[in-house]
């Protein structure tokens, strides 16, 4: 198979992989919530739920730790932090084919990941930082890379302590009233396909979602996480998509996605996002974010309310 082009590799070393797990949604009792609280920013995160059960995955920087930590001590359904590298990909038109060949490529070597997620212009897999190296030759050697390529070493919050003593007048705290964004953009018709099983099982799927002879398919999320027991909760927001499978439907959904003014700020972001939904009792199917997105998934119909909602709490063009 000839490789697939994409634009590069960005780096993101020194995190640490969060998650949570609960039989009913508890909005204000979550990792997310906690995090946003103590404002400790959130590299990439997201949220799928079902009828009766929830499922958070996040990163953050490895100073935060303790914090993590503690919070794995106090709530048995908070697992304890682990040591990751977020390894993003950027894709030529949102091809399905690249998540696709990401998951089977780490499938084959037998490389675990906590969580693959996508925005529209990038997408991560959140991986042990052990297997970082052998992750790079891989991509390296299934991919067709620019040239110029070297890895991209990506400061999540780079230290700015000698800016401040040079400049400390040009550094201020504030807190906006209502969070700006570049836009808020509603896709209503599009198709879910949110599937829990193993990883062998999620390998036939992921196969049945680019094997119908189109290798221009694209999807529009795609949001994969490690749960308890050696599963994986998987979401896929998909086009006009042909999906022949007895065993899994796809469902009618509407699409959010946004872009937030601050490269990597989730911690307020998202549990702004939320909060505003809980307030007016949208329901929510999905959250993802990484890069500089956030995508939001909801039940076909409800994305007028969620637009309706969000505007409360975010401004746009």
């Amino acid at each position: 198979m000839k490789p697939i082009p994409i634009n590069g590799i960005r780096l993101g070393p020194g995190q640490v992989w969060t998650g949570q797990g609960s039989s009913r949604i508890r909005p204000l009792d979550s990792v997310c919530q906690a995090l946003s609280t103590r404002r400790i920013n959130m590299v990439c995160a997201g949220l799928h739920r079902r009828e009766n059960q929830e499922w958070f995955s996040g990163c953050v920087e490895s100073q935060y730790r303790d914090v993590l930590a503690r919070l794995s001590d106090r709530d048995t359904t908070v697992p304890p932090p682990a040591d990751v590298t977020q390894v993003s990909v950027y894709p030529h038109r949102n091809r399905l084919e690249v998540p696709s060949v990401l998951m089977a490529m780490l499938a084959r070597a037998d490389i675990p990941f906590f969580h693959l997620v996508s925005s529209p212009a990038v997408i991560s897999v959140v991986i042990d930082t052990r297997s970082q190296d052998q992750v790079i030759a891989l991509l390296e050697n299934t991919f067709d890379l620019p040239v110029s390529h070297t890895p991209y070493f990506q400061e999540i919050d780079q230290d700015i302590s000698a800016l401040l003593k040079k400049y400390p007048e040009t550094r201020s705290t504030y807190v906006e009233e209502k969070i700006k964004t570049y836009g808020i953009q509603l896709t209503p018709g599009v198709s879910l396909l949110q599937v829990q099983d193993s990883r062998d099982r999620l390998m036939q799927i992921r196969h049945g979602l680019v094997a119908d002879g189109d290798p221009d398919a694209r999807f529009h999320l795609v949001s994969v996480m490690q749960i308890p027991g050696r599963r994986i909760d998987a979401v896929f927001v998909l086009g006009t998509h042909r999906f022949d499978n007895e065993n899994e439907e796809l469902e009618p959904v509407d699409l959010i996605t946004f872009h937030g003014p601050h490269f990597g700020d989730r911690y307020r972001i998202l549990q702004a996002a939320l909060n505003c939904l809980e307030m007016d009792r949208v329901p929510l199917r999905a959250a993802a974010c990484t890069g500089a997105s956030i995508s939001l998934v909801f039940p076909a119909g409800a994305g007028t309310a969620a637009q309706t909602a969000l505007a409360k709490g975010f401004d746009a063009p």
